[in-house]
């Protein structure tokens, strides 16, 4: 009974010490808040201004062995934005947007969006995939927000550490979960460790609309430490207004990110 004690024991020590592996996670949180205006037109239907004040928050992981700090491994980010939108009717463009011009403008309401992305990095180069969901206005003439998918996918290229170049579709930062883009690309530059910019620039959904209207966006976001594991994150973005618009969109920001 002893020896098959022993044996079983050693069997499960074995078994143990073969299935769970050294690994070096990294957990980052950002939490910031925004405000902002944009515009843009329905496809058959006037222009209209969104003014929005939210919060976004992100969180970023990823699983490696810990022989491979800074080398290959499992990622995923998951963010939402929650915005409270006002929209008032800028310009009607007869003849087929003359009737719900008169009909007024969607009400006032809290609105959200919500993303999940997943892949895999190696040392200098990660490709992360998934899906966004998002609310807007599919008529203006509407009273219940439709719910919107997009699906996202960003491909990095660069020691992220130092200089790390990104391009993709989706939502690039926690501000944007509302706004996806088409298409993106920018960079994340280390100056001083752990101070970073982040720039970002694209064609996204701009306006009161699901996705009948967008425009150029330019946004940058300095993080600077103020201890070793908080930070501060100070951002903005300015961009063109959407379809039939003349106007700047703009946007503010500030926020908190922390390792977890």
């Amino acid at each position: 009974m002893g020896r098959r004690r022993v044996v079983l024991l050693g069997g499960l020590a074995l078994l143990v010490a073969t299935a769970v592996r050294p690994v070096y996670g990294d957990t980052e949180l950002e939490a910031t808040e925004y405000a902002g205006s944009t515009t843009g037109g329905w496809t058959c239907g006037p222009v209209g201004r969104a003014k929005y004040a939210g919060v976004g928050a992100e969180l970023k992981t990823s699983v490696r062995p810990r022989s491979h700090e800074n080398g290959r491994g499992w990622s995923g980010t998951i963010g939402a934005g929650v915005e409270y939108e006002r929209v008032t009717v800028t310009k009607c463009d007869p003849p087929c947007s003359v009737c719900r011009c008169q009909e007024g403008s969607p009400p006032n309401r809290v609105m959200a969006g919500l993303g999940l992305r997943g892949g895999y990095h190696i040392r200098w180069f990660g490709l992360e995939l998934g899906m966004l969901l998002y609310e807007g206005w599919r008529e203006p003439d509407d009273t219940q927000p439709a719910i919107a998918a997009f699906p996202q996918l960003e491909l990095s290229v660069g020691p992220q550490d130092v200089l790390c170049g990104v391009v993709g579709i989706g939502s690039p930062l926690a501000t944007t979960y509302r706004r996806p883009g088409l298409l993106y690309g920018g960079f994340d530059v280390t100056m001083y460790q752990p101070h970073t910019l982040q720039l970002r620039a694209g064609l996204h959904r701009t306006g009161p609309s699901v996705f009948d209207s967008n425009g150029f966006r330019l946004d940058a976001a300095w993080r600077f430490a103020v201890t070793e594991s908080l930070r501060l994150r100070v951002g903005g973005s300015l961009g063109t207004g959407g379809k039939r618009s003349n106007d700047t969109d703009y946007e503010g920001s500030f926020g908190l990110v922390t390792n977890l």
